[in-house]
């Protein structure tokens, strides 16, 4: 689905979703509103690119999940509210003057996550929020964070090398090669390959050479 509001109203929504729904494969623009709105619980947001707009999501409810997604040239990426049980997984936000904004949100989860060119605040939080569980996210080129205390793995102004970012190609470089988690499992027998952020490459390939998405082999 693709969605584009422009309507010069302010808080339009370009996809708005209640309850127990799916947004996969979804193109959401708001240029005076939100990519996606969220009104009610238990919703997923998968693989979806949200740009160009106020905000790239906006919560007003619980048990949301945000995984894979690219929230590019927004004022606010994505806005908590207090909401809480919230889900940030390899998602990338890029020149989003601040990339998630909450009043209280609790219980949350923010991993492997890109957060590249944010001029106000990388994270802010009305207050610290020692329930939520940030870790194995990359901090480029970001503000200050406020009430919010990065990760024990987290990695700051480590240049993510996007591909062509202005143009909507979010491939990242070898920079972040297989840093996200999970890595090595427990027992030390297998070994995940997972970049941070929304865009992965197969690593190793069939044949066993390393192929990018976005940037050959």
């Amino acid at each position: 689905v693709y969605v584009y509001n422009s309507s010069s109203s302010s808080s339009r929504p370009g996809i708005k979703i209640s309850s127990n729904s799916l947004a996969i494969k979804c193109e959401g623009i708001s240029t005076k509103g939100y990519g996606i709105i969220f009104t009610s619980s238990n919703n997923i947001v998968f693989d979806c690119y949200l740009h160009d707009s106020t905000y790239g999501i906006w919560f007003s409810n619980t048990a949301v999940a945000i995984i894979n997604s690219i929230i590019d040239r927004t004022t606010v990426g994505a806005n908590l509210g207090n909401s809480s049980n919230q889900r940030f997984i390899n998602n990338t936000f890029y020149d989003c003057n601040t990339n998630i904004l909450s009043t209280g949100s609790l219980y949350s989860q923010f991993i492997n996550n890109i957060f590249s060119k944010s001029s106000v605040a990388g994270a802010n939080w009305t207050a610290e929020a020692p329930t939520n569980f940030w870790d194995y996210n990359v901090w480029h080129d970001c503000a200050a964070n406020v009430n919010v205390t990065k990760g024990v793995h987290d990695q700051t102004d480590v240049d993510p090398q996007f591909v062509d970012p202005e143009n909507g190609n979010f491939a990242i470089g070898t920079n972040l090669k297989a840093d996200g988690i999970p890595g090595l499992f427990p027992g030390g027998l297998s070994t995940g390959y997972i970049d941070p952020g929304a865009v992965q490459r197969q690593e190793p390939a069939a044949g066993g050479s390393s192929v990018w998405v976005g940037e050959g082999s």
